[in-house]
This record gives structure tokens, C-alpha cells and sequence, in this order.
């Protein structure tokens, strides 16, 4: 009896393991004075675009819009993968598919 409790135990902890190293979740900054180009792991070395983010997100990731900017794309998100906004200030972020007009005379 001890010895199938045991093993029970084993796999249970098993399969806790394998659950918590898959799913570990990142998260991505986006600010409009960002470079693609670079690692998007903290507001230094945020990407300039939503479509760098969405190529690289994963379902559970998150992924944090720089708060005054306005992002003018039309991009499609993996499942799962939310959007919050960093920053100072009071605006918050836009989501624009819409191209800036101008200018206007």
C-alpha cells in the first residue's frame, strides 16, 4: 500500500512540473519609441510595432502598450494574449487599423 502511494505521489508531481515549466507566460513592452529590433522584455528595450508583439506572443503572454501612444495597425493576436498599458501618463493607448491624414491645409 505504501509503495503505490508513493508512486502515486511520484506522478502527481510529475505532472505538477510539467504543467508549471509550460506555462510560463512573457511578457512584451510596446511604445511607439521602440525598435523592433530589439529584446521587448523591459520599457528600454520595447519593439515600435504591434506586429513584431503578435508575431512573437504566445497564448498567455501579455503584452504592455506604452500609455499616450497610438498604434495605427491592423494586426490578429494569438489566442489568449492580453494587452495592458505601462507608463506615466494619463492617456491611455490607442488601437487604431485607422492611417494618420494630413497634412491639411
Amino acid at each position: 500500500m505504501k509503495r503505490h502511494y508513493l508512486r502515486l505521489v511520484a506522478c502527481y508531481t510529475g505532472i505538477l512540473l510539467c504543467m508549471v515549466f509550460t506555462a510560463r507566460s512573457s511578457i512584451y513592452y510596446v511604445g511607439n519609441n521602440g525598435n523592433d529590433e530589439a529584446a521587448g522584455n523591459s520599457e528600454q528595450t520595447a519593439w515600435a510595432t504591434l506586429a513584431k508583439a503578435a508575431s512573437t506572443a504566445r497564448g498567455g503572454d501579455t503584452l504592455l502598450l506604452r500609455c499616450g501612444d497610438i498604434f495605427r495597425e491592423s494586426v490578429s493576436l494569438p489566442d489568449r494574449v492580453s494587452m495592458k498599458s505601462y507608463g506615466e501618463s494619463d492617456a491611455l493607448p490607442v488601437v487604431s487599423g485607422a492611417e494618420k491624414l494630413g497634412p491639411w491645409s
